[in-house]
């Protein structure tokens, strides 16, 4: 990972050793658990973008995401992706379009995780339990 400035323009990078998508359709379905297929990779690249905002201020912050594995295919592209339609989406060149949908995102995230009327339940899906370091705990 690695924030660099080029022309003025932060960018944040994150490198990415498997396969994912740069591709969203919306903020709040970055946070969405029930959504079978979202873009983690986003979620996260836009974490580290609204940190480093809060940290240093308004700065034009360009997200991006180095997947390895397709870094000298001719193809490759580490521009993230704001799908508008089925035909059509929009490179995401700051940031600051999309923070305060994120931060509401974020807030309601952490208020429902720390929340005392939202119980906390297991995973339905226990395909991630296999990998999680407290399986044993929860008897999974």
């Amino acid at each position: 990972d690695r924030i660099d400035e080029v022309n003025g323009i932060i960018r944040i990078l994150d490198y990415k050793s498997g396969n994912g998508t740069s591709q969203f359709t919306t903020i709040e379905n970055l946070f969405n658990r029930g959504e079978k297929v979202r873009s983690k990779a986003v979620m996260q690249v836009f974490m580290y973008a609204w940190m480093y905002q809060q940290e240093k201020g308004n700065r034009k912050i360009q997200p991006g995401i180095y997947y390895m594995r397709e870094l000298f295919k001719s193809s490759f592209d580490p521009n993230i992706y704001k799908k508008i339609d089925r035909t059509k989406s929009e490179i995401v060149m700051d940031f600051e379009k999309y923070r305060g949908d994120f931060e509401d995102s974020l807030r309601h995230c952490l208020d429902e995780i720390f929340g005392e009327e939202v119980p906390f339940i297991q995973t339905k899906n226990q395909k991630t339990c296999s990998y999680c370091q407290f399986k044993d705990i929860c008897g999974r």
